[in-house]
């Protein structure tokens, strides 16, 4: 997600699931099956509210989990614009060319819920959306945007709200994707990846992009969020996988560093 022209002039829009609840289904049926699991809460899905960053590649398998799982409100953010490019990976289609990502992610992924999700969908990007003082009232940011720049702006705001944010990402050669988890009072971005946070450089249009590690990478993401949600532990705040397997898995539980540039400033729970 690259800051481009302003989209000021968009308006957000909303998009509600089928709720089978209200044909007569029998209500325990409908999320039986991952109810099955000693962890799984899932009142704690219909009653948590998601802001997820980000409508490409990362969003699309994203957002597609969160509803199929049953999170109940989720504001999704984006300001690009749909093209042929994206078709090979993302969840658009041909009548979607030339019109905001995150409204046509909503409008496709809503109609795959079951339990009533609402898809609130806003077409800026995060800075600008955050400028525009849109008040976002989320238990969990995601972040599945393209550049460290964005990825530092939703960091230092989770940091300054107080809310747990799980951040994804994926590699240039297809084969590598990493899920970081950031805490309030723990570990930020910043501390994780500090190489990051004064990265400047964005994608280019055009590189190289496949859909394998993006559904490698919204698993982790999703397993994150479910985890933060539901309060199953984890032990671990990074994780990295390199599909291939010709390097191990990397997995991290690294500390908060008491001079991160990103979090040390930060924190205080400023608007």
């Amino acid at each position: 997600m690259r800051r481009r022209d302003c989209t000021y002039s968009l308006k957000s829009k909303s998009f509600q699931s089928p709720d089978l609840r209200n044909q007569g289904t029998d209500r325990d049926r409908v999320w039986s099956r991952q109810g099955g699991f000693p962890w799984w809460n899932q009142e704690a899905a219909l009653k948590s509210r998601i802001l997820q960053v980000g409508g490409g590649g990362l969003g699309s398998e994203i957002l597609y989990s969160l509803v199929k799982k049953g999170y109940s409100e989720i504001d999704e953010i984006d300001g690009d614009t749909v093209d042929l490019t994206n078709f090979n990976r993302q969840r658009f289609t041909l009548s979607d060319l030339g019109k905001n990502k995150a409204i046509c992610l909503a409008r496709n992924v809503s109609k795959d819920g079951y339990l009533g999700n609402r898809i609130t969908a806003y077409p800026y990007y995060f800075e600008e959306a955050i400028e525009k003082g849109i008040d976002f009232a989320p238990n969990v940011v995601v972040c599945g945007v393209d550049s460290d720049q964005s990825r530092r702006a939703v960091a230092e705001w989770a940091v300054r709200k107080q809310l747990p944010a799980v951040f994804c990402a994926v590699s240039r050669d297809g084969d590598q994707c990493y899920c970081l988890v950031q805490r309030p009072d723990e570990a930020c971005f910043g501390c994780i990846l500090p190489h990051a946070i004064n990265n400047d450089i964005t994608p280019c249009p055009g590189v190289p992009a496949i859909i394998d590690p993006l559904k490698l990478a919204a698993a982790l993401t999703s397993f994150a969020v479910d985890s933060l949600v539901m309060g199953r532990p984890i032990g671990w705040n990074y994780r990295e996988i390199r599909l291939a397997g010709f390097m191990p898995e990397l997995v991290r539980t690294v500390s908060r560093n008491p001079e991160c540039p990103l979090c040390c400033k930060n924190r205080g729970g400023q608007s």
